[in-house]
């Protein structure tokens, strides 16, 4: 089994990133104004299209690693996921442009931060800043399926935050069709959020593969910290595959009974113990929202 990881991160903090650029490996119609976010194969740039003033987020291959096909096959899938998804909770793309035979994919700047960033700082966030951030989620995934894929990496990291509270889906490099089964020969995504199925030695539905990884994200929200903390990627994976998660309520003591109940549900190893779809996801965590439950866990 070949395990891929996706390690995105995405940030408008200028001071972390402050690289600016001294290469030519840009469209010759956006000037490019510095670092805003990389990951393990990609790099996104703050740019700006000269003919009209306005602010994009550039995705390029890294420059290392130009050739590499790899690379090449997951901008040309996010591209092509982008442009067929129509949301509000999903990243916009804007254009798609070779500078020096290198693929470069224009999306939609976005002001704000990931939730990833958010909860380096704080740690943990409300029950109802939580579930306003997971229902956009859940809501982006709709339309997503709707539309005919999977996330296939749902993580804080690729979850964009806006200044405005809206949330947006970002990074679908690793989004595959819903009606494409997983098999054990590889596996893509980030070990803290993987689905226990993934592992398996059969093939399976994707349909409720997102509902997992969302559900860890929701734990950590809530609780302050991951289900399942390990050394090593494979450690990581059997905890996902066999160990039950701790019970919320332990860290979130506070968090409505339903809700403990709920987000137990998501992280149900069989994946037809969750709920049966994102509509039903989304309307439930709906339903918490107006509930009016107490704002803090501790």
């Amino acid at each position: 089994m070949t395990v891929k990881t996706s390690s995105e991160i995405r940030s408008t903090g200028q001071a972390t990133l402050p690289r600016v650029a001294s290469d030519a490996d840009f469209p010759a119609s956006y000037r490019p104004i510095i670092l805003a976010g990389q990951g393990a194969y990609t790099e996104t740039w703050k740019v700006q299209n000269l003919q009209t003033g306005k602010l994009f987020a550039l995705k390029k291959s890294k420059k290392d690693l130009h050739g590499l096909k790899t690379v090449r096959t997951l901008l040309q899938n996010e591209s092509h996921v982008a442009r067929c998804a129509n949301s509000d909770f999903i990243v916009e793309i804007h254009d798609v442009v070779d500078s020096n035979s290198i693929p470069c994919t224009i999306f939609e700047w976005l002001t704000g931060t990931t939730l990833e960033a958010i909860l380096q700082e704080q740690q943990f966030l409300p029950i109802e800043s939580s579930l306003w951030i997971a229902r956009q989620c859940a809501l982006g995934l709709l339309d997503l399926q709707q539309a005919g894929f999977i996330h296939g990496d749902v993580k804080p990291a690729n979850i964009f935050v806006l200044n405005s509270g809206r949330v947006k889906l970002i990074d679908l490099g690793f989004a595959r069709p819903v009606d494409q089964a997983e098999t054990s020969a590889t596996v893509s995504g980030t070990p803290e959020y993987m689905p226990p199925e993934v592992l398996s030695q059969e093939n399976h539905s994707v349909l409720h593969r997102d509902m997992y990884s969302l559900g860890v994200t929701l734990f950590r929200m809530l609780a302050g910290r991951l289900p399942f903390e390990a050394d090593s990627v494979s450690e990581m994976l059997e905890l996902h595959r066999q160990a039950r998660p701790p019970q919320l309520r332990k860290f979130c003591p506070h968090a409505p009974r339903e809700l403990a109940d709920f987000v137990e549900r998501l992280l149900s190893k069989h994946p037809l113990r969750r709920p049966e779809n994102l509509r039903e996801l989304a309307h439930q965590l709906i339903q918490f929202e107006l509930a009016g439950w107490p704002i803090d866990c501790n």
